[in-house]
């Protein structure tokens, strides 16, 4: 297991993030590196120097030993849609030209069309990493 506590300000550029997770190949490793970076990204704060156990300060303020596996967890990932947004598709795609997972997220308003006019979307090999990706799309707004 690798160290998942290191310097994150490198990978904190969300466009940066995205084109990382959008090639990531699923290795745990890797993930973690990932799972770190966005945990900065959405208002996490890395104080290893601070706490001698519990090192992550979510942005409610309550300490954690390790950020939450966006990357590798539907669940966690989910935790990334923003207040005012939904999840509104997750499917393979059956063809991995632009990722063999698709995830959408849009504004909470009653689609009308599919995909709703304001969307964001991911592509990724696996549906963790797709739904990352389209919620930090999303929050770039």
């Amino acid at each position: 297991m690798g160290n998942y506590q290191g310097d994150t300000a490198m990978m904190t550029d969300i466009d940066d993030l995205i084109s990382r997770l959008a090639a990531a190949s699923g290795d745990y490793d890797e993930c973690r590196r990932l799972d770190a970076a966005i945990a900065v990204s959405v208002g996490w704060v890395n104080e290893k120097n601070k706490m001698p156990h519990a090192s992550w300060r979510d942005p409610n303020g309550h300490y954690h030993l390790v950020p939450p596996v966006f990357t590798l967890s539907l669940d966690s990932a989910k935790t990334l849609v923003q207040e005012g947004y939904r999840l509104y598709s997750l499917s393979d795609q059956m063809d991995d030209s632009l990722g063999r997972w698709f995830a959408g997220v849009a504004n909470d308003v009653p689609p009308i069309v599919n995909p709703p006019a304001t969307s964001f979307m991911g592509h990724a090999p696996t549906p963790a990493l797709a739904l990352c990706i389209a919620c930090l799309r999303a929050r770039q707004q």
